[in-house]
């Protein structure tokens, strides 16, 4: 049992077990494939991150974007599964009915996804060509700094 302590002392002292590093690196990588902030924070729990970590490096990663990292997500999110802005324009036999199913199955997705309701709401129910569309754009060309 020694021996083990020994090594994970060593590996510490050299830098290769940090779990700040980690937790940093993993949250960016999942925050730019469009996991909202709980998930992150909840993968990150999983691997065995102390909270306190997690909550810091949420925090820095904020700070560094200098928007907010769950907007930035679920337009991700939304852009990579064609949602909203990005949604295909609907069929001509595409009735109200079938706009409605398409809204629902768009906030259910991004709710499983770890968005709120109003955020999943304010990018789900943007039109293409709008000025929010725009600016849902602009956002996600913040991915580069992540």
């Amino acid at each position: 049992m020694a021996l083990v302590e020994d090594e994970l002392a060593r590996l510490v002292k050299f830098g290769f077990l940090n779990d700040t590093a980690y937790a940093r690196g993993k949250a960016r990588s999942l925050l730019r494939r469009g996991n909202g902030l709980r998930l992150v924070g909840t993968k990150l729990r999983q691997k065995g991150v102390p909270s306190e970590v997690i909550d810091a490096v949420l925090a820095e990663v904020e700070a560094e974007l200098g928007v907010d990292p769950n907007q930035l997500s679920a337009a991700l999110y939304a852009r990579k599964r064609r949602m909203g802005p990005w949604a295909r324009p609907p069929r001509g036999d595409d009735g109200p009915e079938a706009r409605r199913v398409r809204r629902q199955r768009d906030l259910q997705r991004m709710a499983r996804a770890g968005f709120s309701y109003d955020l999943a709401r304010g990018i789900v129910d943007v039109t293409p060509g709008s000025p929010e569309a725009e600016e849902l754009e602009e956002l996600v060309h913040v991915r580069r700094s992540l």
